[in-house]
């Protein structure tokens, strides 16, 4: 069918009904030739700026990215204050390297069974302090290597007397909780 300008003509003069949904057809619309500037009516429509009259985009709206907790809980860490598996397993290497400590495969799993015991009775030697106190990881470690019968020679502990005795109260407190499951392990 070819289009004829009379047939058009007519049809924009006519009152044209859509025979779908009964409203008239408007053809008169004409896009604005002038530009809004003194009467913008701006909306934001999927984050960007446009004016409601003239249909200009003014400029976008960046949304800050959702975080998704299921793609991101690779990032959270939890962190307890004696258990730190990589931490002592690096300790341990660094030991080793430096002070010419000789270690089985057996005795380090024995001593990160150890640190486990030690993590889980912390809350209750910190819960009778006014504060939290960690010990060195240092003083621990000669500690488990003295009762394992593992010569050490020179590992820097501390050298202020003060911090040596809370250590050695910390210890004992830590010892009198679980010392009977520190020396099953070391038994095995």
């Amino acid at each position: 069918m070819n289009c004829n300008e009379d047939i058009h003509n007519y049809l924009k003069e006519s009152e044209v009904v859509c025979p779908f949904c009964d409203q008239q057809i408007d053809f008169s619309r004409k896009p604005k030739d002038d530009k809004c500037c003194n009467n913008q009516d701006i909306i934001n429509d999927n984050s960007m700026q446009i004016c409601k009259s003239c249909g200009i985009v003014h400029g976008y709206n960046y949304v800050k990215e959702y975080v998704n907790f299921y793609e991101n809980r690779h990032k959270f860490i939890r962190k307890s204050v004696y258990h730190r598996k990589y931490h002592i397993n690096n300790h341990i290497m660094k030991l080793q390297d430096n002070y010419g400590i000789q270690l089985s495969n057996l005795q380090k799993h024995k001593i990160d069974e150890i640190y486990n015991y030690i993590g889980s009775v912390i809350r209750l030697v910190n819960s009778k302090r006014k504060r939290k106190r960690m010990i060195s990881i240092n003083f621990i470690m000669t500690k488990i290597f003295h009762m394992m019968g593992i010569p050490f020679d020179n590992i820097p502990i501390t050298e202020c007397k003060k911090t040596l005795k809370s250590y050695k109260t910390y210890w004992s407190e830590i010892y009198s909780l679980k010392g009977d499951d520190i020396k099953k392990i070391i038994m095995r």
